[in-house]
Order: structure tokens, then sequence, then C-alpha cells
């Protein structure tokens, strides 16, 4: 999209948002310094999501390196 057809600052901004990639945001967003390590159930609950979609979602996270899982722990 060139700037001539962009959307004036503000104007249909939610049409253009990624819901997955939204949701994949919240999952990282969710570790901090404090919290470096948490469970899919965990983070399921911090981001509202049911537990499959958060599967898939750090399943993908982690298959393109941005989130690494301990499998013998079960914490991401």
């Amino acid at each position: 999209m060139s700037q001539e057809e962009a959307p004036p600052d503000g104007a249909g901004r939610g049409q253009y948002r990624t819901r997955a990639l939204l949701r994949g945001l919240g999952l990282l967003a969710c570790f901090a310094p404090d919290t470096p390590e948490l469970s899919l159930a965990e983070l399921a609950q911090r981001t509202d999501l049911g537990k499959a979609t958060a599967f898939r979602l750090l399943t993908s996270l982690v298959d393109t390196g941005f989130l690494r899982r301990d499998p013998e722990r079960n914490i991401y």
C-alpha cells in the first residue's frame, strides 16, 4: 500500500490488524524478568485464550525461534 492509499492516522486501523499476531504478541508480553518461565495453563489464563489456541500459537513461536519450550518441565 502506497502512502497515497494509506488511511489517515487512526482511521481504519482495526481492519489492518491480524488477530493471530496480536494474540501471539500477547503471549510474549506475559514474560518478564520476574516471570521468565510460564506453563501453558498460566499463559492461557493470563491471555484469556483457550489452552488449544494458546498451544497452537506457542508452537508457532517455538518453531520460529521466538520462544523456547522445556519439554522436561513442560514450561516456556
